[in-house]
């Protein structure tokens, strides 16, 4: 599923295919306190994207 924006909400959904490219694109708003992410039974998720890419998500809230 590509990345969609809804009218009617600042909300962005979309079907994680990592790559490097990807997480540059994405680093900017996984790291801004100001939104809140809302992930699905992300633990393992969380650990590689730490590992793999450096990327540490702030203000999230796991659904799992």
């Amino acid at each position: 599923m590509a990345p969609r924006r809804l009218p009617t909400a600042d909300l962005l959904l979309f079907s994680a295919v990592w790559s490097e490219g990807a997480v540059n694109r994405l680093s900017p708003v996984f790291t801004d306190p100001s939104k809140v992410k809302v992930l699905h039974g992300a633990d393992s998720d969380i650990l590689w994207l730490q590992r793999d890419f450096g990327l540490h998500i702030v203000n999230m809230f796991d659904t799992g």
